[in-house]
């Protein structure tokens, strides 16, 4: 009797299938690391959760977050996770000098990805940093960036005290979007406690904003203005401050502007009119508006606090849309921006990006089964009505309130065009959310008035006293 047999090799496939848990297992932790500083509750906590799950997830022996001071000089490490036989670092890096690591913070204020796969190996130009980083023990590192109020606040990094290599491109990208929603997240919460303050907080918020912030009169004219003029515009802010608004408005747009001091005049505030400013080079820069009035004790229209955002980037990416369908799948898929494919017919949802289902707390095969009235709290025939009239549309620009997953309502700001996919009409929609954007906005005009108020106040008891 005999016997034969075949003998297969499966080391590729098993290490195949390898990849590909390994890939999911990124997904769902960017998932969740995503809807938790969506919908932030306690950013502290999120942080330090977040650390483990992508120090656990890339075989980091610690993972860390070291925080900027506002002077720029000092830096502390203010968070930290290690995995277990890893000796903790946190305690003995508080109160360190910028300075002292002048290679390292280069690369970082260039918003470059600091990635050591052997740390005994560092150039001589960074002799500093092998110093400090052998008296940790470690063999090998990643390390990114993260800003907040377009200025440098921080960074966040992996180490290896136990082995030397390579980071893959899987770890350096979960880092990278950790590290953006761990920058998002500061930022949000200094813009919190500056609401909440005096003049002299909201001086302070004024002049870090990230977008330009103006202050206009009842003429039109310029009174105020922060420090980002310079950097959208090109002009110092002695420069921008006593001239009309309406000057650096190319004329096409300047009925725009007009329609948003009809609606200040109306309701208050005036959101999302996406206008065409001048450059002091005469280079044209495209910018999204919002708008809020601010009255005197008569009731009348006395300023206009005019929120500037620069959308020539969101501009550019949504022409590569519409000039070109077979880039839209990339586009679509790895956009940070909430996007929906919409049946304008019906309002399924035919298809949504992570960010969406992030966004909205669904998974991607839940996302797929709704209608966007599911979403949407308007009733369905209002909701249809208003989508046969957006498929007749070159660009629709509208605002809803949507519900999320858990019941929390947002207000949003849709943007959407009509697109042919196979030779069908469907809307692309992107969505932003504005909630905390009115809220702020709406702080902005009261600590503003506060403290208006407050020197009003300040200035007649002083009268009262002079004349006593």
């Amino acid at each position: 009797m005999s016997y034969s047999g075949t003998v297969f090799d499966t080391t590729d496939r098993i290490k195949s299938m390898g990849s590909i848990r390994h890939k999911l297992e990124i997904e769902e932790v960017l998932l969740e690391i995503s809807n938790m500083f969506t919908i932030p509750a306690n950013l502290e906590k999120d942080i330090n959760l977040t650390l483990e799950k992508i120090g656990v997830l890339c075989g980091a022996g610690r993972s860390y977050i070291f925080q900027i001071r506002e002077n720029g000089n000092i830096m502390d490490n203010t968070h930290e996770w290690c995995a277990e036989g890893v000796e903790p670092q946190k305690n003995n890096l508080q109160n360190n000098s910028s300075n002292r690591c002048p290679w390292w913070m280069k690369k970082l204020h260039n918003d470059e990805i600091i990635h050591i796969t052997d740390v005994s190996a560092l150039p001589p130009e960074a002799a500093a940093e092998k110093e400090v980083l052998g008296k940790q023990g470690i063999k090998s590192l990643i390390v990114l960036p993260f800003y907040a109020g377009g200025k440098l606040a921080g960074f966040m990094g992996m180490d290896n005290v136990v082995n030397t290599g390579n980071w893959g491109k899987d770890n350096i990208s979960i880092l990278r979007i950790a590290a953006n929603l761990i920058g998002m997240g500061i930022q949000r919460r200094q813009a919190e406690k500056a609401i909440h303050t005096g003049e002299e907080i909201y001086r302070s918020m004024f002049q870090n904003a990230a977008n330009l912030i103006t202050l206009v009169d009842a003429a039109g004219i310029i009174v105020d203005c922060n420090s980002r003029v310079e950097e959208l515009l090109g002009y110092r802010q002695e420069e921008f401050i006593g001239q009309p608004i309406s000057s650096f408005i190319f004329s096409d747009y300047l009925q725009k502007l007009r329609e948003s001091s009809e609606e200040i005049e109306k309701r208050g505030f005036s959101f999302s009119k996406e206008c065409r400013m001048v450059r002091k080079d005469g280079k044209p820069v495209d910018v999204n508006i919002n708008s809020s009035g601010l009255k005197d004790e008569e009731g009348n229209h006395a300023q206009t606090i005019y929120i500037i955002e620069d959308i020539t980037e969101r501009k550019q990416a949504e022409k590569l849309i519409k000039e070109s369908e077979s880039r839209y799948r990339s586009l679509f898929q790895n956009n940070g921006a909430v996007i929906m494919l919409i049946d304008p017919d019906t309002g399924d949802i035919c298809d949504a990006n992570p960010a969406a289902c992030a966004y909205y707390g669904y998974t991607r095969e839940k996302m797929l089964n709704l209608n966007i009235a599911d979403i949407n709290i308007l009733p369905k025939d209002q909701i249809l009505e208003k989508l046969e009239q957006a498929k007749l549309r070159d660009m629709n620009h509208l605002f809803f309130t949507h519900r999320l997953s858990n019941g929390q309502l947002r207000n949003i700001e849709n943007y959407s065009y009509p697109i042919l996919l196979n030779g069908k009409i469907f809307l692309y929609a992107i969505v932003s959310d504005i909630t905390d954007t009115k809220k702020m906005q709406d702080e902005l005009v009261r600590a503003k008035m506060e403290a208006e108020t407050a020197n009003k106040a300040k200035s007649e008891f002083l009268a009262s006293m002079s004349t006593n």
